[in-house]
Formats: C-alpha cells, structure tokens, sequence
C-alpha cells in the first residue's frame, strides 16, 4: 500500500507568496476590525453624552404617535449594536489566528482563521442583503 502524505498548504513551492498574501490579508483585515471597533467606541460615548436628546428628537419626529417608542428605539439600537460588535470579532479573530498560523506555519490555525472568515463574510451578505431589500421596497413604493 502506498501512503499519501498529508501536505501542509504552507509547504508548496509557492510558499513565500502564500505567506506574504495571508499576511497581507491579515494586516488588512485587523486593520479594518481595528477602525470598527473604534467608530464603535466613538458611537457608544456620543450615546452616552447625547443618546437621549437623539433619541428623544427620532420618537417626537415619527408622526405616529406609539407608546413605548423610546423604549424600543433603544432595545433596537443596542441589538444592532452588539450583533455588528460580533461581526468585527469575526473578523479580528479570524485575522489574529490567520497571523498566527502563518508565522508558526500551523494550518489548523490557518483554516480556523478562514472560518470565522467565512461567518464574517456570511453576515455582512446577509445585512446586504436585507439593506437591497429595503431599498428596493423603498423605490417600489
């Protein structure tokens, strides 16, 4: 019986432009997590300063008078909130563990990393796909 050898994806003959590529990706990639979390910060200290008077101004601009608006606006501000929070850690965990495996040339870190890629990948189609649906139902109207 003949063994066949499980190859590593890192020890190709194109090992040096592999690597350079996934490092680059996962430079860019924390890069663009980094900044996220940042504007998310900037937001939750605008929130926390003027939240109300912004709150307060979208409910009394709504023409139709709801009970509980307030109340709602918030609880939905915060889930869209924390459900983008998610995704940014998708994608700063998939690049930290994609920089991690290239440089101790791990390929199980490697396809970890494109997981939490793909969940990344998954939910941004899916908010762009409901935004498509939104605008189109917009335009229809």
């Amino acid at each position: 019986m003949q063994e066949i050898e499980n190859d590593s994806i890192l020890e190709n003959d194109f090992n040096d432009k592999l690597n350079y590529a996934m490092v680059e990706i996962s430079k860019w990639s924390k890069l663009i997590a980094v900044i996220g979390f940042a504007v998310g910060a900037f937001v939750v200290v605008i929130m926390l300063f003027s939240g109300a008077a912004i709150f307060e101004k979208i409910t009394a601009s709504i023409t139709l008078p709801v009970e509980g608006l307030y109340g709602a606006l918030i609880f939905t501000f915060f889930i869209f909130f924390f459900i983008l929070a998610a995704v940014l850690y998708f994608l700063y965990k998939g690049s930290t563990l994609l920089q991690e495996g290239v440089r101790t040339k791990d390929s199980y870190k490697i396809a970890e990393s494109f997981n939490f890629f793909k969940k990344f990948f998954l939910i941004t189609a899916i908010y762009n796909a409901i935004g498509l649906i939104g605008y189109i139902i917009t335009l229809l109207n």
